[in-house]
């Protein structure tokens, strides 16, 4: 609770516990992640004025440490925090690391459509970009949502798309990945 790091600004104290916690994530140091988190969100409710990127971030590794538990909603009850204003306003990985959390819960909590809805927008960020990587990780959302729907064909057809993508990107494993599912 009490740091012994004078901190020059709160907006760089959110930073700087984020990464805390997303590098315990990592390094799967689970028995400091909640103490993280909650000081982490102590920050947040004290600093309304923090910058946009660093709210995002913040909220998006609270989010992630929700997902690894199974707390779906409570992801989705995360991400609504963040106005689409600000998605926007932040560099776009940002914002497409938010929409694959946002995506992810969606799907595990078996609401397809919002979830396809979501891939949609996180598509036109990655085309807009050009990210091939990207593009061929919202086809791989895409088609692993349609296989679990029972739409195999166009299923595989978005794995082979995904794999195209992740492959004019480089990403080898995702390639591997695209092909085996």
């Amino acid at each position: 609770e009490d740091h012994a790091i004078c901190w020059p600004d709160a907006d760089l104290q959110i930073e700087a516990v984020s990464l805390l916690l997303k590098t315990c994530i990592s390094l799967g140091h689970s028995a400091h992640i909640s103490e993280h988190a909650s000081t982490l969100q102590r920050l947040l409710d004290a600093t309304p004025n923090a910058s946009i990127e660093n709210r995002i971030q913040a909220y998006g590794t609270l989010a992630h440490i929700e997902l690894d538990r199974g707390e779906y909603h409570r992801v989705l009850e995360i991400c609504g925090t963040m106005p689409e204003s600000d998605l926007l306003a932040c560099p776009s990985s940002t914002a497409f690391g938010i929409l694959l959390l946002r995506q992810c819960a969606l799907y595990r909590l078996g609401r397809f459509r919002e979830a396809e809805d979501v891939c949609g927008w996180a598509l036109s960020l990655a085309e807009r970009d050009g990210d091939e990587n990207q593009q061929g990780d919202v086809w791989m959302w895409m088609a692993n949502i349609s296989r679990l729907q029972g739409r195999l064909l166009p299923s595989l057809q978005m794995y082979l798309r995904a794999a195209r993508h992740h492959r004019l990107a480089g990403d080898f494993t995702g390639v591997t990945r695209d092909l085996l599912n």
